[in-house]
């Protein structure tokens, strides 16, 4: 591109530029001139425009994550006022990925402190700091192979269901995105379909999607530090409201090797996946994998039961800052 610049400062076009810049004096077809300049002015503007599209609509900025602007909308099947259908079985894929040690284990949090508030409707936006009840008991984690190396397992899509008064929550978890894993930090992605359902009628009474971007990062042996960005769109897939939350995370769990959870034998999907990707030689042999199994482990505190991956009880602020939507935590 340099050498191309170097050329066509070279060409007679940039010539004719400079001497119209100098005065209009000199004896030369001014019409035709005009023209050849201009045309030389617009395919500059072209070029440096093209390079402003680059850096403005770019999915990161500087190896930063950014939020995506829209959303498609939802299935006529998740829209407001439609029949929730239950019988629809989701089919999730069989993906694992590989996560630092660092961060393999159960880990548990009692509140997380909301920092950013952003209300794309009305243009309103505003620093907090602002504590809350968040309880969030997960784990990350479930099978290693014969090099020491953890793996977790990413099954999508995905529903969890929380029960209110009169409505049920319902999180269809339908992608995660593996962004970016090392010593210094983990990120991923996750977008989910939340669906408001009578608990009598069984009618959708509200539907909206989330996009979350969580990254944790390492601060102690047995604590992680959390800081999610969850923007909020309408069933059109419309923007809404953004916040950003932080939270410190501790493990009360180190890492044990997990067979079976949520009726998936994670032990038999792992050992599919290795062989599929033709990594068969890192699965461990079955005493190996025992002798694992047992090796690690550690006391569970007393403040709680876990259930399945995640468990979560919110408690309000006082201002109508909603919390982190529940499906946040989970990871990948």
């Amino acid at each position: 591109m340099i050498f191309y610049f170097l050329q066509l400062s070279q060409s007679p076009d940039i010539a004719i530029l400079g001497r119209l810049t100098g005065g209009l004096s000199e004896d030369f077809s001014a019409t035709k001139d005009l023209r050849r300049a201009f045309s030389l002015l617009f395919l500059l503007s072209f070029i440096a425009c093209s390079f402003c599209h680059c850096a403005a609509y770019g999915y990161t900025i500087e190896g930063k994550i950014e939020h995506v602007e829209q959303l498609p909308a939802v299935e006529r099947r998740f829209s407001p006022g439609v029949q929730f259908d239950q019988t629809v079985e989701l089919s999730p894929n069989n993906l694992w990925v590989k996560i630092p040690t660092w961060l393999a284990g159960s880990w548990s949090a009692r509140e997380e402190t909301a920092v950013f508030y952003q209300d794309f409707r009305n243009g309103e936006s505003r620093n907090l700091q602002q504590t809350f009840k968040a309880k969030q008991d997960f784990n990350y984690g479930q099978q290693i192979d014969k090099s020491g190396q953890v793996w977790h397992y990413v099954g999508v899509p995905y529903t969890s269901n929380t029960l209110r008064s009169t409505a049920r929550e319902i999180h269809e978890v339908r992608e995660k995105q593996f962004l970016r894993a090392n010593q210094d930090e983990v990120a991923f992605r996750a977008i989910a379909t939340v669906l408001l359902v009578d608990s009598l009628s069984s009618r959708i009474e509200r539907t909206y999607q989330q996009e979350s971007l969580t990254t944790y990062a390492p601060i102690a042996d047995d604590r992680i530090s959390m800081t999610a960005s969850t923007k909020v769109f309408n069933a059109g897939g419309r923007p809404q409201t953004l916040q950003k939350n932080e939270a410190i995370i501790k493990r009360y769990k180190r890492f044990q090797i997990i067979n079976e959870k949520d009726g998936k034998d994670l032990k038999m999907l792992f050992r599919e996946y290795m062989a599929a990707k033709g990594m068969a030689d890192l699965l461990p042999d079955e005493s190996e994998a025992e002798s694992r199994r047992g090796a690690r482990g550690g006391a569970r505190p007393s403040f709680g039961a876990e259930t399945r991956e995640e468990t979560k009880i919110y408690s309000r602020p006082e201002t109508k800052i909603a919390p982190r939507p529940q499906s946040q935590p989970d990871a990948f």
